[in-house]
């Protein structure tokens, strides 16, 4: 969980900032949190997709109850709301994120999918 929250969460917290950087620098904690909540759900996503090249090493970066509980954690953080559209290229990275983590087996390539799921984001 930390692992995520300081390195994913912590990097669309940055995007934001640079977005725009009066708001990012005034914002309330919770917006704050959504937006550091919706890049975890990336890093989460990301853990899920490594996983099997890990295993095969004898790694891995998963929390206590493999897979299942990475894919767990990471829906949980993607249901903190939406941000401002200033700051919705930040978290981008949340729709593949969701496509991601509800597969079975996360594709090793994004196809179109992933790309109009982007696009849904970005405009919506």
């Amino acid at each position: 969980r930390a692992y995520v929250l300081g390195t994913a969460g912590a990097v669309a917290a940055a995007a934001a900032m640079v977005l725009d950087p009066r708001r990012s620098s005034s914002q309330p904690g919770q917006e704050k949190e959504r937006i550091a909540s919706l890049g975890a759900a990336y890093g989460a996503a990301g853990l899920v997709r490594a996983a099997p090249a890990l295993l095969r090493q004898g790694r891995t970066l998963l929390p206590p109850g493999g897979t299942d509980a990475a894919r767990a954690e990471g829906l949980a953080w993607l249901r903190v709301g939406r941000v401002p559209r200033a700051l919705r290229p930040a978290v981008l990275v949340a729709a593949l994120a969701r496509q991601d983590l509800v597969r079975a087996e996360p594709a090793l390539q994004r196809g179109l999918g992933d790309k109009l799921a982007v696009a849904r984001m970005a405009w919506l």
